[in-house]
């Protein structure tokens, strides 16, 4: 079962996998989708979608080094 938050593009998608949760989650800036997988606990939902938002948001620091990379002067 996968579950779509919403219809947009950039939407964060969570697909339950083996005991795990796969979640993807596009940022609009970066163009990008990224992934990463949580436990499929009840912690791993809260942290799947605090993750899922610093990601939207492109507050996650592996984002921060891609901007970086991007506007170098």
């Amino acid at each position: 079962m996968k579950f779509l938050i919403s219809q947009d593009y950039h939407a964060m998608t969570i697909t339950p996998v083996n005991g795990t949760i796969l979640v993807q989650q596009g940022n609009r800036e970066f163009n990008k989708l990224y992934e990463k997988v949580f436990p499929d606990t009840k912690q791993g939902m809260s942290d799947a979608y605090t993750w899922a938002a610093g990601i939207a948001l492109g507050w996650d620091k592996w984002q921060d080094e891609e901007w970086e990379a991007r506007h170098v002067a």
